[in-house]
């Protein structure tokens, strides 16, 4: 009988941590299938210029921010509501019970303190900074992250949360396409043209990457005066 107990707290156990997304420890898209009946909106999330931050800073500073984010999202969040990280830079809040209006209004609220994301204040970076000797400036950082936005996409929940998620993650792209024609045209020239410049000036990733942020701090529209 004792045995039969502990086989099933062990498989309670990890069945728990595989519902789990082990860098922001939200629940991950296999939570979606204890979700099914719940009536709402959802809203699909996904980071613009991500990659940048990976490239030009690091992948453990991306990771810092994904966990800001998501922690962003918590605390916006009721307690009725549910936040899942979909994948990569993509993550899916359930407004339980609300409707598309008051999800466009999170949606703003969201958009507005991401802006104010800032991974050094975390223990873990300041861990890290002790640890890495190359690690770009806090000023840099800072500006970095700052060019990151946020799109978004809302459906409402009616017969198949699936039906949703996919009709959200269509309207998340058209606000994508909408975000980045908004954009002043040396910022989109800025997220497109990095690589095609790295390979042009044949210096390491790192090397290349410095010279284009200052030429781009003097003003010169990448792409256009090369």
């Amino acid at each position: 009988m004792k045995i039969k107990y502990i086989k099933k707290i062990i498989k309670s156990f990890f069945c728990f941590f595989a519902r789990k997304d082990p860098l922001t420890g939200l629940p991950n898209r296999s939570e979606i299938k204890r979700k099914r009946k719940r009536k709402g909106v959802i809203v699909y999330f996904d980071l613009d210029n991500f990659k940048i931050i990976n490239d030009r800073l690091c992948h453990a500073i991306g990771d810092f921010v994904l966990r800001e984010f998501a922690n962003l999202l918590l605390r916006e969040v009721r307690n009725k509501d549910s936040v899942i990280r979909w994948g990569g830079d993509e993550f899916l809040v359930i407004l339980h019970g609300a409707n598309e209006e008051e999800a466009d209004y999170f949606i703003r609220r969201i958009r507005i303190k991401t802006k104010n994301i800032d991974v050094t204040r975390r223990s873990d970076y300041k861990k890290l900074k002790a640890k890495v000797d190359n690690l770009e400036s806090e000023e840099k950082i800072k500006k970095t992250i700052k060019k990151m936005g946020v799109s978004a996409g809302v459906a409402e929940i009616k017969k198949n949360i699936i039906c949703a998620i996919h009709n959200a993650d269509i309207r998340m792209y058209k606000d994508k396409r909408e975000n980045k024609e908004k954009l002043p045209k040396t910022e989109v020239i800025d997220a497109i043209k990095d690589e095609e410049l790295i390979d042009i000036l044949g210096m390491s990733k790192k090397e290349a990457l410095e010279v284009i942020e200052k030429m781009k701090e003097k003003g010169f529209i990448i792409g256009k005066r090369i």
